[in-house]
């Protein structure tokens, strides 16, 4: 049947201006726009967290250029190995369970790395102690690289 005669708005010969008001008229092209500005919003944060620590823990240039090379070879490893494995994971999980899988590492590995970040910076005595500073900065390159 005819698409535009259900009702539904003929897409084929729309204009620019037509694309972009059926887009924002779209909840699905809504949801998946406030999903990308909380992650990267979300990054931000864990970015500017994240260097913190790395700079307490590297002082020196070259040691922070180091890991920060480091950590971006293994994001592409882990990017590389995704898109090679991206077919079974979208049979395995489907579109909504990759689509969220950002989302929720972030927020799985979030909330435990934020905690440890005040635990070290204000938790004195035992349990200050038994977090060291490589471990808050080792969380924070793992949620940078899978998340």
């Amino acid at each position: 049947g005819d698409v535009s005669s259900s009702g539904a708005q003929d897409t084929s010969s729309m204009s620019i201006v037509g694309a972009w008001k059926y887009l924002i008229k779209s909840p699905q092209i809504k949801c998946l726009a406030v999903m990308a500005i909380a992650q990267g919003l979300t990054t931000r944060i864990l970015e500017v967290s994240w260097k913190t620590y790395l700079h307490m823990m590297c002082p020196s240039p070259v040691e922070y250029a180091a890991f920060l090379g480091d950590v971006a070879a293994m994001t592409g490893v882990s990017t590389a190995l995704l898109m090679v494995f991206s077919p079974l994971l979208f049979d395995l999980m489907g579109w909504v369970g990759v689509a969220s899988a950002t989302p929720n590492i972030m927020l799985i590995g979030g909330i435990p790395f934020f905690i440890a970040c005040v635990v070290y910076s204000f938790g004195g005595g035992v349990v200050g102690s038994m977090l060291s500073l490589k471990t808050v900065v080792i969380a924070g390159a793992l949620l940078h690289i899978f998340a």
